[in-house]
Order: structure tokens, then sequence, then C-alpha cells
């Protein structure tokens, strides 16, 4: 009898151990870390004519991103659009955070807008920037497309 309770509590022990393991890749990979893919590790910096709300925000976004931490990222710059909802450079991380959370998408459209946002003010270099960002964006599903039709 003892021998069955010994192999039963090491039968348990590692189905607890593998448990843990499974749950947390699951929550690392869920908070933005893990098996993702980063596309794009640069962060815009925020503009200098940003109300003090809006910066806090932006720059906590910052932080998240360049920790990896995409989901709060999103969700910070998102307040700054909210709050400041002509701000390209709060639209381009929002973007650049969602490609790196591989919903792209919502990073495509994020893109597309804040392109048209650089644009009315006249800012080529930041439409170029995005033009780039989108380049890779494509790259990285044709890529992608490519690695399914070979399986």
């Amino acid at each position: 009898m003892s021998d069955l309770s010994e192999n039963l509590t090491i039968v348990l022990l590692v189905l607890g151990l593998v448990t843990l393991t499974g749950v947390g890749s699951m929550i690392w990979a869920y908070q933005g870390s893990g098996s993702i893919a980063v596309l794009f590790l640069e962060v815009i910096p925020p503009p200098i004519a940003l109300e003090a709300s809006s910066r806090r925000s932006f720059e906590t976004g910052i932080r998240d991103y360049c920790s990896g931490h995409y989901r709060h990222a999103i969700a910070s710059f998102t307040q700054v659009i909210q709050r400041s909802p002509d701000c390209p450079e709060a639209h381009h991380n929002y973007a650049l955070a969602m490609a790196n959370q591989r919903q792209d998408d919502k990073a495509t459209a994020a893109f597309l807008k804040t392109a048209d946002l650089y644009a009315k003010q006249d800012d080529r270099a930041g439409v170029d920037l995005v033009k780039s960002h989108l380049i890779a964006l494509r790259q990285r599903k044709r890529d992608r497309e490519a690695k399914t039709s070979k399986s």
C-alpha cells in the first residue's frame, strides 16, 4: 500500500508541475511576451505640445511598450487618443503595439489613420515612416503565408 501511495504522490506532483508550466506559459504569452514575434522595437516619442494628462498616459504607454507589455501600452495609447484624437504619435504607437500583438488588421487601420494625421500636419518624414511600417507588416504576412503553403 505504501508503494502505491508513493507512486500516486509522484504522479500527482508531475501532473501539477506540467499544469503549472502550461498555465504560466499561457499567461506569459497572453500578457504580450513569450511566443509573440516582435516586429517593431522602436517607439515614437510624444509631441512637445501635449497636455499633462495625455503626456502621463503617453509616457506610461512608452514604458509598457519598451518592457514588452503591449496590451498595457495599447490601453495607455488609447487613453491618449481619446483625449487628443489628432495626435499622430499616439496613433502610431498604438499601431506599432497592435502589430506586435499580431493584430495586423487593426494595426493596418491605425497606420492608415496615422499617415492621414501626419499628412494633415505636413509631416513627410512621419508619412514615410508609416509607409515603411506598413511594408514590414505586409512582408510579415507574406512570410507567414509562404511558410503555411510549404507545410
